[in-house]
């Protein structure tokens, strides 16, 4: 595997050096081949709205030195566009008479009206021009520009001549990432022979019989489009490569990942072998990066190889234009250095960019929307308003804090019925790109906002020095915000082509996306702590009743449901019935669940049980606590207490309460020769463990497990049950590990992650539905730390037949009751979903027993150690109707439905 991925970067590495070289090669030729006669031309540029340093722009156009004639026109949309009167006072002021200025007044509807206002100026231009230059407004020339691009063409084999723009970075990291992006691909455009519409050459008449102005009529682009027709009939694109223009203009992070989404999508339509080299590059550069941990040479090797291009290609173009470099004010080896240090960052950039590229189906510019069906199939509109950025900014902060905070213990929770309302707001007219950091920022403040006190968990369970906490906060909340990004990006991408779909209802499509991408991706997204939108409902036990027939998920959408109907009543879509509709939906659930609990009745016990909260400090090696000799003693000291209260039919220790590790056999599925400490099980027991009680405790097992004729080692964090006479009465493997904690996710390729946490025991996961058996027949589900949290563990134990849930935990690495809280919530929930009671054993609390509605029957409080006996009920409701699965699947299928009408709608045409 080694082998292969250095090869790979090998590989990547040499095609990016040798684009490099032909490049500088390409620099060092000189800057104005000999012609023995220029041609007559006409420069032609297309302006729109106000322009930074337009004026200086201009002078270095019309001050050429060509020989030849020479005309210089213009064109701007309207006489009311800002370009017009900027220009008519910069041309009357220079006093040029080759200079003139038209206006097109071009409606667009089926191209981009730059492409339109080019063919308009074109129609215009004075006969005796042989060639024309098509030149951005923004770009500052040298004085031997139009001649280095006219020149080329006097070899018949050239089609076309490009400069693209070479841009001067200012100050700020978007400039660095625009001055590097500009650096890597210039060398990749000029090999494969692709031109630049910042300032381009082609003969008219080859214009004229190439057809290009029928496509120009009908597409976004020129560039690519006119470079694609010269190659198709075998002519050359040559590189003005001497003579680039310099592009001088500030450059902000949201007009960089504009520029970014429009230069992809127009290579994907227009340039489709570059948009798959650059994907299947940044495919390999993926795969090496993601096995850093297997080779770390390979990564250093792809790393390296970009850092050296841009310094290769940086040195070369500061070489070629120096001179006019520092005439902008760049000084010596600026551009270098800027390129060569944004490099490593644009793996990043190149691999989001390729991946929105890919489901972009339209493109705001320049104040119009291009709703885009295929490269010559384009609709055009105004640009659909959006929120500003301040607007934006309160909608993902204030909406993330109202989501974060209904999952505070016996808080807000009705906050949840219209928090994500802010972010369907925000989401308005948005881009996929934008749309996706949108649902990023909102979902990261609403973890930040809703797990405030896990900062100082995480330096207990990674063993950070305090105060540091925050930095694992953020990547943790960061990632977990990363599923809001994937709402926020189906609504974004399916909304607009619904909509039109649906005759221009695109708030009502964005509401329809909405519920099953929330509950989709509520369901399937790999988070840390499972945390679910109907958590946030427990505090109202009549919200969650549902979750008995249905599922925690049914919870889910009907939580986003409400948001989705009052997101409709807060764009003014018929707002009378989508407040009716949310009313009527709010009420119909709470009274089902409140009529669900009023019918709840008392029952008789079907167990005693004690449980035992130790509250033992925490440890110095994860998942133990901090083990003294006394510890052993006030456990058996608590359960004693327990037993003189009268016969008990269960007593149960927290996770990580006693000391002595297990050993087994796994013979026939069964474990087999059990020992603890080295000792048969029988006789530890009797020494460490109460006499005459049957006991549930929690410690790590290592087992022997046989892999054909032989035996491998096998760590499981483990539940066992000792029966009253001391002998073993079975155990259960714990089946969802903690990331980084009890396993580490990929070793052989996140393997190097484990010097930041170095606790990072190698569990094993267990089978999962392994029940405890009771001698008077109850059958208990053992739940172990965390895994009350996850819905499909539990239900798992519902289905093979379980009477109680148990949870043995251990909140140690809680730092306040407010997390705990929240993690008797979430656990309560359980209950609920499978219509089980549920006892919890937590170390550090809170213990407590849950009856199946939810409802908190008994507790000890945070922090405190003593013995919680309890009468569990005998209740075991048989509510569900479907399992837990069933409506993320109907989300699934109707997400894809609503997919697929996108799609429809999308391909219709349109009159």
């Amino acid at each position: 595997m080694e082998a292969q991925l250095i090869g790979a970067a090998l590989v990547l590495g040499f095609a990016q050096l040798a684009a490099v070289l032909a490049f500088r090669r390409r620099l060092a030729r000189p800057s104005v081949p000999p012609a023995p006669s220029l041609p007559p031309l006409s420069v032609l540029t297309a302006c729109k709205g106000p322009q930074d340093g337009l004026e200086e722009n201009v002078r270095t156009v019309l001050a050429q030195d060509y020989p030849a004639a020479v005309e210089f026109v213009f064109v701007v949309p309207s006489r009311d566009d800002p370009a017009f009167g900027e220009l008519t006072r910069i041309l009357a002021a220079l006093g040029d008479a080759r200079a003139k200025l038209l206006v097109s007044d071009a409606d667009p509807r089926e191209a981009s009206e730059q492409n339109l206002n080019l063919l308009f100026g074109l129609e215009r231009l004075a006969p005796e021009s042989s060639v024309v230059v098509f030149a951005d407004a923004d770009i500052r020339v040298g004085p031997r520009w139009l001649a280095a691009l006219a020149g080329p063409l006097e070899d018949p084999k050239v089609g076309c001549v490009t400069a693209p723009a070479l841009y001067v970075p200012a100050a700020g990291l978007p400039a660095a990432l625009r001055c590097s992006w500009i650096v890597h691909g210039l060398p990749y455009m000029a090999s494969l022979g692709y031109a630049s519409g910042q300032s381009l050459a082609v003969r008219r008449a080859d214009f004229k019989a190439w057809g290009a102005a029928a496509l120009y009529a009908r597409s976004i682009n020129m560039d690519l489009t006119l470079s694609g027709l010269a190659r198709k009939r075998g002519f050359a694109v040559e590189l003005a490569a001497g003579e680039l223009p310099l592009w001088l203009e500030p450059c902000s992070t949201a007009q960089l990942l504009r520029g970014f989404n429009k230069w992809m999508l127009h290579f994907k339509l227009y340039a489709p072998l570059v948009w798959l080299l650059g994907a299947l590059s940044t495919a390999a550069k993926a795969a090496v990066y993601l096995n850093a941990g297997v080779s770390p040479l390979a990564a250093a090797v792809v790393a390296g190889s970009d850092v050296l291009c841009a310094v290769l290609s940086g040195r070369a173009l500061e070489g070629a234009l120096g001179a006019r470099l520092a005439e902008a004010g760049c000084s010596p080896g600026r551009l270098t250095l800027r390129a060569a240090a944004a490099a490593p960052f644009m793996f990043a950039f190149h691999a989001v960019n390729l991946a929105v590229s890919f489901w972009m189906s339209r493109l705001d510019w320049g104040g119009r929307r291009y709703r885009i069906r295929g490269p010559y199939a384009v609709s055009v509109g105004a640009s659909e308003a959006t929120a500003s950025p301040a607007v934006t900014a309160v909608c993902v902060i204030l909406g993330g804090l109202a989501y974060g905070g209904s999952f505070w213990p016996g808080g807000p929770w009705w906050l949840h019925w219209a928090a994500h309302v802010p972010l369907l707001w925000a989401l308005r007219g948005r881009d996929p790109w934008p749309g996706f950091l949108i649902g990023w920022g909102y979902g990261t403040v609403a973890w930040l906002m809703g797990a405030p006190g896990l900062a100082g968990s995480l330096e207990r369970f990674i063993g950070l020095p305090s105060g540091t906490g925050w930095a694992p906060l953020l990547l943790l909340d960061a990632w977990h915000g990363l599923m809001w990004a994937g709402v926020a990006a189906a609504v974004v991408l399916l909304a607009p082509p619904l909509g039109r779909a649906w005759g221009g209802r695109e708030d009502a499509a964005a509401a329809a996306v909405f519920v099953p991408a929330a509950v989709l991706l509520d369901a399937v997204f790999p988070r840390f702590i499972p945390v679910l939108l109907a958590d946030s409902q427990v505090a109202c036990l009549s919200a969650v009743q549902l979750a008995a027939y249905l599922g925690p998920w049914a919870v889910s959408a009907w939580v986003a449901a409400l948001n989705a109907l009052l997101f409709l009543a807060a764009a003014g879509h018929r707002r009378k019935a989508a407040l009716a509709a949310a009313a009527c939906l709010a009420a119909a659930n709470l009274g089902f669940g409140a009529l669900a609990l009023r019918g709840a009745e008392p029952s008789p016990a079907l167990l005693r049980v004690a449980l035992i909260q130790t509250n033992f400090p925490h440890g110095l090696s994860f998942p133990r606590v901090d083990f003294h000799p006394q510890n052993l003693a006030l456990l058996n000291s608590l359960s004693d207490s327990a037993a003189a209260q009268g016969p008990l039919d269960l007593v149960v220790w927290p996770e990580s309460a006693y000391e002595r590790f297990m050993g087994y056999r796994e013979l026939e599925g069964r474990p087999q020769e059990v020992s603890l400490g080295g000792l048969p099980f029988a006789e530890a027991s009797r020494a460490d463990m109460p006499a005459g009680a049957t006991l549930l405790a929690n410690t790590v097992a290592e087992a022997l497990v046989p892999r054909g004729s032989r035996w491998r080692k096998a760590v499981y964090n483990v539940a066992f049950l000792k029966a009253a006479d001391g002998t073993f009465a079975g155990l259960v493997r714990k089946r969802q590990l903690i990331p980084f904690g009890e396993f580490m996710p990929m070793p052989r390729r996140l393997g190097f992650l484990r010097r930041f946490s170095p606790r990072t025991y190698v569990f094993s996961p267990g089978p999962g539905g392994e029940l405890l058996s009771l001698p008077g027949g109850a059958r208990l589900g053992a739940l172990i730390c965390y895994e009350d949290l996850f819905p499909s563990l539990a239900w798992a134990y519902r289905r093979a037949g379980a009477d109680v849930l148990v949870n043995l935990t251990n909140d140690v690495w809680f730092t306040d009751g407010f997390t705990r809280e929240q993690h008797l919530a979430y656990s309560a929930l359980r209950a609920v979903e499978t219509g089980l009671p549920m006892v919890r054993a937590v170390n550090t609390g809170i213990s407590a027993v849950v009856d199946p509605y939810g409802r908190v029957v008994s507790r000890l409080e945070p922090d405190a150690v003593g013995i919680l006996l309890a009468e569990v009920p005998a209740l075991k409701l048989r509510r569900a109707l479907a399992p837990p699965w069933a409506v993320p699947v109907l989300a699934a299928a109707a997400l894809l439905l609503l997919g697929l009408r996108a799609r429809a709608g999308d391909r219709a045409p349109r009159t």
